[in-house]
């Protein structure tokens, strides 16, 4: 790795260091007020926002590419959604009903396999927005879909299929469409 990207890669990560150590996800007022002395004064969405906004306007693609992965990466592990899908590994088709069949998603219409299994395509409900919370803001960074909604779902097929998978983003929300769409390329 190159020296300038390292150091800028080490800047944004440090940036981010700050969300997981300002408590924002998950205390409550009393336990924050109790634990005052001890931790760290909480951010608001608005400034964890403000700072993904900075690194997506600060940082060549590299840099953006490393930290909204691993934002997305994150996002999947910190909500316990590997503990949810692991149910589903193994057993496929039931996931593919439950989205199918069932609608339970909330957020996915179809999953569908083609012909040869080789890749699974996702067709997303219609929204009014976008999933994910550090976008709702003015001027949302795209950097969210590009990489940090796409290693999320990476993280979840492949856990899902049991082996790699490269997910291609074909529709989203924040870059101007009613729904997100993804093609999952099993690898």
């Amino acid at each position: 790795m190159e020296r300038k990207t390292f150091i800028k890669c080490g800047c944004a990560y440090g940036l981010l260091s700050l969300i997981n150590a300002s408590g924002f996800a998950g205390q409550t007022n009393d336990q924050q007020q109790s634990e005052k002395k001890h931790t760290a004064q909480s951010m608001s969405q608005k400034q964890v926002q403000e700072v993904i906004k900075f690194i997506e306007t600060s940082f060549d693609d590299s840099v953006r590419e490393k930290i909204f992965s691993q934002l997305g990466y994150e996002c999947f592990h910190s909500r316990s959604l590997d503990g949810w899908i692991v149910r589903y590994v193994g057993h496929v088709q039931a996931f593919l009903d439950w989205v199918n069949v069932e609608k339970k998603s909330k957020y996915w219409e179809r999953l569908e396999f083609n012909e040869d299994r080789t890749i699974l395509s996702l067709t997303g409900r219609k929204v009014a927005g976008c999933a994910c919370a550090y976008a709702d803001c003015l001027n949302p960074p795209k950097s969210l879909c590009y990489y940090c909604c796409k290693n999320f779902q990476q993280q979840l097929f492949g856990m899902l299929l049991g082996q790699r998978v490269n997910v291609e983003i074909t529709k989203a929300f924040l870059l101007g469409d009613d729904r997100c769409d993804t093609r999952i390329h099993l690898m």
